[in-house]
């Protein structure tokens, strides 16, 4: 069962499965009070990927859940500020300015997500060196793969200033079109249906 818990800065959801509770992604700083008041205990905190509008929570929120944080070894270094990831062009440069006043802070321990063994975790590099999409019975939590606009219209690609390899970014989206899934939950916006994602790719292929 996926569900989705209302957060600043991305979508931010919590995972059931096989009797264990899992929440993916934090959003912005500042959302774990209000993130764990609706999940009063998890069996670990699992992020798509290192961008700030996703782990920006990760931290206080691990401290206040006593949780175990997760993700991909590639972004490891990025979670734990040792590196920084680079944004392009005018729309890169403002997400540069806004990570700066946000300041989110940086974890001092990261797990892999291949300890999760009760979870479908697929590699899909290309916005990020190690993002991840998340298999869960019929849906799919795809982090930034995709996206959609919480006002409707069609889905839409990740914007190239965010993307860490765009050769790379277009692999994965052809590596889970292989995938079976009914819905794609997204990193931002509603809802996307596979008959959906599957238009979207023939208009890019």
């Amino acid at each position: 069962m996926v569900e989705l818990i209302r957060a600043k800065g991305c979508n931010v959801y919590l995972v059931i499965i096989n009797g264990k509770r899992y929440i993916v992604d934090t959003g912005l700083p500042g959302n774990e009070r209000r993130i764990a008041e609706v999940v009063r205990e998890c069996d670990g905190i699992i992020l798509t990927h290192s961008h700030f509008d996703h782990m920006g929570s990760a931290y206080s929120l691990s401290k206040i859940l006593k949780s175990k944080v997760y993700a991909h070894p590639e972004e490891f270094e990025y979670l734990k500020g040792v590196k920084k990831h680079e944004y392009k062009g005018l729309i890169g440069a403002f997400a540069r300015f806004y990570e700066s006043v946000k300041k989110p802070k940086y974890l001092e321990e990261v797990e892999s997500v291949e300890e999760l063994k009760d979870l479908e975790i697929i590699h899909t590099p290309g916005h990020t060196a190690g993002s991840i999409s998340i298999l869960v019975d019929d849906s799919l939590i795809c982090g930034d793969l995709v996206r959609c606009s919480i006002f409707g219209g069609n889905p839409t690609l990740s914007s190239k200033n965010f993307n860490w390899n765009n050769e790379e970014y277009r692999r994965s989206l052809k590596k889970v079109l292989k995938v079976e899934f009914e819905k794609i939950y997204p990193g931002h916006g509603r809802v996307i249906r596979r008959e959906e994602f599957e238009n979207l790719l023939k208009r890019v292929f």
